[in-house]
Formats: C-alpha cells, structure tokens, sequence
C-alpha cells in the first residue's frame, strides 16, 4: 500500500490516535496482501490457463486425426462389404434365371 502514510496521517487529522490509525494500516494491509490477488498472480494463472488451453487444442487435434483415420478404415470396410453383397446379390439372381 503505496499512501499508507498518507491515509495514518488523514486518520490522525481526524481524531484518531496515530498508534491507533498505524494498527488499522497494520490490519488493511495485512487483508489485503492475504486475500487479493496481485498482478503477478494473474499473470501467472493466465500462464497457466494458456499452457492447459494449448494442451487440450493438441490432443484434440490428435484425437481428431484419430477420428478421421477410423472413419477412412469403417467407410472402407462398408465398400467392401456392400461390394460382396452386390457380387453374392447377382449370383444368386443369375442362379436363380438360370433354373427359371
């Protein structure tokens, strides 16, 4: 607290004993530094927050990659089975002209 003097002195102009307005400084001070947050801090959790945020875009890219090849290989695999249905399909048909 930068005007700490400068508030004791506004404390004693108005009455207060200045051992009296030291403890109030004493005690704002000591709230302050304990609850709040400093520059510092927030920079550090923006730090953080933006290494955990750069995590995740990079396994989501990886999981994504993961996604595309699966769907390459099950798009494949339905081909090829609805190729065999349409060869076994026209087998049967032409069986099925041939002892008509």
């Amino acid at each position: 607290m930068n005007n700490s003097l400068d508030y004791v002195k506004m404390m004693v102009e108005g009455g207060l004993e200045k051992s009296a307005a030291e403890q109030v400084m004493k005690v704002i001070h000591n709230v302050m530094t304990s609850n709040f947050a400093t520059k510092h801090d927030l920079e550090k959790m923006e730090l953080k927050t933006q290494s955990e945020i750069n995590e995740l875009r990079s396994e989501l890219k990886a999981f994504r990659s993961e996604m595309k090849s699966s769907f390459e290989n099950l798009e494949l695999k339905m081909t090829v089975k609805l190729g065999l249905m349409l060869v076994a399909a026209i087998g049967v048909m032409t069986t099925l002209h041939k002892l008509i």
